[in-house]
């Protein structure tokens, strides 16, 4: 009677912790819609750019920009949450009116709730222009995979607390107050779990690129420093109780272990609903009572294996996790059902990262009521007889759910819904196609970028065997680029994922400025890394060329004219194979020279790499370099930076004789 109702007690606290620890979480700050909308093409230019996500962004952690057709950035005023959307309404006012064209809204955002990480970008035109604007959305908005250390820290958590919690009910509530190997149980479970929850943090501040203390500071950060300093309380009071014994500090142990699952349910996906908060509360802890149950049982199988067998806590114990399968089966199921939106949401979610998750987790959940079945109507049953049986199918048990944390910790940094999808309008877009192969020549890669123009893209890698074509299997493909001569650009990469058929798939704006692009091709499988280098090159979208062939001996004179007037000019003279010097001139709207910051010349050869050319400056606005042409086909790429930091490009494909 007093086991039951120290039990009870853990419950009763666990309930008043509820009423005071609860507090709101979602599961990704995704996009839900943006004002103007994606795709759209508006006749004047928008105050401001409205974007709503699903739960609200820590502006202080996130990064939100806008690009024009150039791939220049413009400037904005500091984003800013609108009032009267829950704080998930963020609005970005450009600091001068925009002119006509095609502008991208990127962002980066880090949720406020739960510090989960999405990326995505929209797409809108102004006026007049070139061509349709295809909707960003036609691919899902980036949920990174969770890192491996947020994988590691959250098994870690779950791990320590579910040793604790297991330790407490069923050593007061089957064993009889027994805690086998509790000095050293309790005390390292607690330390398990504290050092879970600070890799948790560890691995919130890499993911979004920031300091430990940026994050202990910002909104995002306050759940993982509110589970660390439970995990402290939890850690200590488990250490008490492994050295110090009794019912009422076993009781303390469970209870803070208790309170330390609820704050972490707070931080999931079930966050800012009551019900489903106290849904996945009592499913973590009825997972302790199993899982944590059957540890026990194996260290006491251990320690009496000399000894009389533990048949009467054997059945006892037995008993208490029938019950308690019972209610994780149906938390689950209907914590799923949640999550997905319903049964009609399963199909679809078949088709995510998180579908395919949950169905492995399930499958070995399976498998592991099967084993906790045949210890109940086989191996406990012979236990009488000294059989060995009930001890090896409850360490196959203990890996096996080690293998369930793992998917566990998984799910949670995995959105349960797929991003809204709409289909581009208008024609199909055009794509760019490049290849190349490593340096040994074992792997060939055939990259195709759609639409191939700055700003979103799609991309699609067949990575094949160099010399018999067959697809190479890998465990991972991603993609570096790196933009040829432009400094003030940092080296970014897209990891890709394997469709149906085979071919690798990813989207993102990394390719964000018009230019020539070095883009690495990065495969891996298992310790081996090969990297197959690729060039290719962006067309500016909104400029005007015009060519001023001239007169035998003289230059061929290429001018580019952006949407607002500026000019570049580009000639190699004297154009033919041998020694050249390549001139680039910025010219403003009315004709005179334009003031440069810095200017770029990019050469890149039929079938060859592109090539960064010295220039030199030989006034405010104009470069030269001296260079050597060999005859054949050129392609050049043209950046300069004006003084005020705008961006003017052009590419011209070049025939010397």
């Amino acid at each position: 009677m007093r086991r039951c109702a120290r039990v009870g007690i853990v419950g009763l606290l666990s309930v008043v912790g509820l009423a005071l620890g609860a507090g709101p979480a979602l599961a990704h700050a995704g996009l839900e819609s943006s004002d103007p909308a994606d795709g759209a093409v508006l006749d004047t230019p928008p105050d401001q750019i409205l974007l709503t996500f699903s739960e609200p962004p820590d502006l202080t952690l996130s990064t939100l920009g806008m690009l024009d057709a150039t791939g220049a950035e413009v400037p904005l005023h500091d984003p800013e949450v609108v009032p009267g959307e829950s704080g998930r309404q963020v609005a970005l006012t450009p600091m001068a009116t925009l002119g006509d064209g095609v502008y991208t809204v990127t962002f980066r955002v880090v949720s406020r709730t739960d510090g989960h990480l999405t990326a995505g970008s929209i797409a809108f035109g102004v006026g007049q222009v070139t061509g349709e604007v295809v909707p960003t959305a036609s691919a899902p908005t980036e949920n990174p995979w969770p890192s491996a250390l947020s994988v590691i820290g959250k098994t870690l958590l779950y791990v320590g607390l579910i040793l604790i919690f297991g330790a407490a009910v069923v050593g007061m509530g089957a064993f009889a107050g027994e805690v086998p190997g509790r000095r050293v149980l309790l005390p390292l479970a607690g330390v398990t779990a504290l050092a879970g929850a600070g890799l948790m943090l560890v691995a919130e501040a890499r993911s979004v690129g920031a300091g430990i203390g940026t994050i202990a500071r910002s909104d995002a950060g306050e759940p993982f420093l509110r589970l660390i300093i439970v995990c402290v309380v939890v850690a200590v009071v488990a250490t008490i109780a492994g050295f110090r014994g009794g019912g009422l500090w076993l009781a303390g142990a469970g209870e803070a272990a208790a309170f330390a699952m609820l704050v972490r349910a707070t931080g999931g996906h079930a966050g800012g609903r009551p019900l489903q908060v106290v849904l996945q509360w009592i499913h973590f802890m009825v997972v302790a009572v199993w899982v944590g149950g059957f540890t026990l049982l194996l260290l006491l199988l251990r320690a009496r294996r000399r000894a009389s067998p533990p048949v009467a806590e054997a059945h006892a114990y037995s008993s208490l996790a029938g019950y308690a399968l019972i209610v994780v089966v149906v938390s689950g199921v209907v914590r799923a059902i949640d999550e997905l939106d319903g049964w009609s949401g399963i199909t679809r979610a078949l088709d995510t990262s998180y579908g395919t998750t949950l169905v492995i987790k399930v499958a070995i959940v399976i498998a592991l009521i099967g084993l906790g079945t045949l210890n109940r109507f086989r191996a406990i049953p012979h236990l009488y007889e000294g059989s060995p049986l009930l001890a090896r199918l409850v360490g196959v048990e203990v890996v096996t759910a080690l293998v369930i944390f793992g998917a566990t910790a998984t799910l949670t940094g995995l959105p349960p819904h797929p991003q809204p999808s709409r289909p581009a309008q208008g024609p199909a877009p055009a794509s760019l196609t490049v290849e190349g192969s490593d340096f040994a020549t074992t792997v060939h890669v055939t990259l195709t970028v759609t639409p191939g123009v700055p700003g979103p893209n799609g991309y699609e890698a067949h990575v094949v065997d160099f010399d018999s074509g067959e697809p190479v299997t890998a465990d991972e493909v991603s993609l570096r680029f790196e933009a040829v001569g432009r400094a003030d650009l940092d080296v970014s990469q897209a990891d890709l994922m394997l469709d149906p058929d085979g071919h690798w798939m990813g989207e993102g704006t990394e390719l964000s400025v018009p230019g020539p692009w070095t883009v690495t091709a990065l495969i891996t499988k298992g310790a081996e890394a090969t990297e197959v280098p690729m060039s290719l090159s962006l067309e500016p979208t909104d400029q005007q060329v015009s060519v001023a062939i001239g007169d035998p001996g003289q230059p061929t004179i290429v001018t580019f004219t952006m949407g607002d007037g500026m000019q570049l000019q580009y000639y190699a003279d004297p154009g033919e194979a041998g020694a050249n010097q390549l001139h680039l001139t910025a010219l403003d709207a009315t004709g005179l020279e334009l003031p440069l910051e810095s200017a770029v010349i990019v050469l890149t050869p039929e079938d060859g790499t592109p090539e960064l050319v010295d220039v030199e400056r030989f006034s405010p606005g104009h470069f030269v370099a001296n260079t050597t042409l060999e005859a054949g086909d050129w392609h050049v790429d043209l950046v300069a930076t004006t003084k005020d930091g705008a961006s003017l490009t052009g590419a011209y494909d070049q025939t010397i004789g």
